[in-house]
């Protein structure tokens, strides 16, 4: 009995504390789909970029004097970086310093390819990504508004569901908010 005389005390105490957010996350929470998903949380997850030593999953050619960057796959742009460095830099009359000769480089000999770019003035850079959590919400509607809200901050984002199953407080707070409002069709906050 004092179990429910407690629940039913937090839950007005929370609803009539200035406003009815918390009613209408309540309201949300039990009416949304749950993606088949005990205890569903929805988490957002970002995309950032980093530079890494060796072995990236991207590498990249950067020539910082003139803010170029080249993937490393695409030879036709890297061809044409080269072509760009003969116009700039050779010269007919001394015939120095030596001319690219583009056709008889091998695209597929890595080393070659580094080789040339580092003398023409491009650094090597091998990138690395991975999904790292951002942000989690108790709505998919409130994790999908802040990735709309926050799409400048954020590289490449997903939301994810995930399940609040083994997290006790975390499924505590969840019966608490979903008990606030009168439609209790979401069976998994139970």
């Amino acid at each position: 009995m004092w179990k429910q005389i407690k629940w039913f005390i937090i839950k007005w105490l929370l609803i009539f504390t200035g406003n009815r957010r918390w009613y209408d996350l309540s309201v949300e929470m039990n009416n949304q789909c749950n993606r088949a998903t005990s205890w569903p949380v929805y988490v957002v997850y970002n995309q950032p970029t980093y530079v890494v030593e060796s072995d990236g999953e991207k590498t990249v050619f950067i020539n910082t004097d003139s803010e170029v960057e080249i993937d490393s796959e695409d030879t036709e742009a890297i061809k044409q970086a080269m072509l760009d460095w003969n116009e700039d830099n050779f010269d007919e009359d001394t015939k120095s310093p030596d001319k690219i000769d583009i056709d008889s480089i091998d695209f597929d000999a890595w080393l070659d390819v580094v080789d040339i770019m580092s003398d023409i003035g491009f650094e090597v850079y091998h990138l690395d990504s991975y999904y790292a959590y951002k942000e989690l919400f108790f709505t998919e509607n409130q994790a999908n508004l802040f990735v709309q809200q926050q799409k400048h901050n954020l590289n490449n984002p997903i939301v994810y569901v995930e399940s609040a199953c083994r997290n006790y407080h975390l499924r505590i707070i969840m019966r608490l908010l979903s008990s606030l409002s009168d439609n209790r069709n979401a069976s998994y906050y139970r």
